[in-house]
């Protein structure tokens, strides 16, 4: 959705100015002198064991910055877009599908930044009993994933590059969580799921990963927001940007400490957070090349009936929050 060229110019001019002045990048940092933004609650949209929300609550970024932020856990993403529909959350956290179905659907929906690129993060993991060894294996299995979620068109890739019809396997809609116990169980002989599910079901013994999404899919994750709310709010949407910016680097860089805080909080177990945080690209910004895969991603799930109408993606993108954050 693009916003119009005053509305850029004073996020633009206003916010880079009022997000640094008075402090480093690493300190709380001074509003601009004649703001008038008055603080709100932020009602943010996770996932269990996203990164940058919850160390931006742990480790006390967004009261340092002054925002109230709520954190809301979902199990997944389609819940989220829910969520918008009624005005519930303000931001989210999730997979490329279920942002596009919100798109499609008339959700008032801007995509502001990722939090999360990466090829590797979601796999199709097999039972090895189930005597998978290769994609064309899966003809006749059981496959679960979660509708909806952006796992699911990796799984019609997957059947594409086997030359296999999806109504040759049999696709079972389950949640992550439920798929990691219906794998142990022997209830379904594969998933397509990502981390940090992933590995729970890899630990969860007997169970292998047979292919990631690489060569198949950039998977870039959108942070959406209301665009009601962003409008209202441009200089806290910047520095909510920023602080999960600086969050998902310090998480980088403090790798083993930043999965304790996330694990603590969550309940996802330790290793799986570390897998979790070092194979994503942490990196907010949206360059081309990851606005590309966001196009190529909603003209796939189009293709695959996943979505029952083309639509704008770059046109609901707005970078000019992330360039007042000083990330794009």
């Amino acid at each position: 959705m693009k916003r119009n060229l005053l509305l850029a110019l004073f996020v633009f001019s206003v916010l880079s100015v009022g997000l640094y002045a008075g402090g480093t990048k690493d300190q709380p940092s001074s509003v601009a002198p004649g703001s008038t933004e008055a603080p709100v609650k932020i009602r943010l949209a996770i996932q269990p064991g996203d990164i940058q929300p919850t160390l931006g609550q742990e480790l006390g970024y967004f009261k340092e910055e002054g925002l109230d932020v709520e954190l809301i856990t979902f199990s997944y993403g389609p819940p989220i877009i829910e969520a918008f529909t009624s005005k519930n959350v303000d931001f989210g956290l999730l997979g490329d599908l279920p942002a596009y179905s919100g798109i499609a659907n008339g959700v008032d929906i801007t995509i502001v930044g990722t939090y999360s690129t990466s090829e590797t993060h979601i796999a199709l993991a097999v039972r090895d009993a189930a005597n998978i060894k290769k994609l064309e294996d899966l003809k006749g299995k059981k496959v679960s994933v979660p509708f909806g979620s952006n796992s699911q068109p990796l799984l019609y890739l997957y059947l594409q590059k086997a030359g296999l019809k999806d109504t040759e396997v049999e696709i079972i809609n389950l949640s992550f969580t439920d798929s990691v116990a219906a794998i142990a169980t022997g209830r379904i002989d594969a998933t397509v799921i990502s981390e940090p599910n992933l590995s729970r079901a890899l630990h969860s013994g007997g169970v292998s990963q047979l292919a990631t999404a690489e060569g198949l899919k950039l998977f870039v994750n959108p942070i959406i927001a209301r665009g009601e709310f962003i409008t209202v709010n441009p200089l806290q949407t910047a520095k909510l940007l920023k602080i999960l910016d600086k969050a998902g680097k310090w998480a980088k860089e403090n790798r083993d400490e930043a999965a304790q805080i996330i694990s603590d909080f969550s309940g996802v177990d330790l290793e799986s957070i570390k897998l979790n945080i070092d194979k994503r690209d942490l990196n907010l910004a949206l360059p081309k090349d990851r606005i590309n895969a966001l196009v190529i991603g909603a003209d796939q799930s189009l293709s695959y009936g996943l979505l029952t109408q083309k639509i704008d993606v770059a046109g609901h993108i707005d970078v000019s929050y992330l360039e007042a954050a000083g990330i794009q």
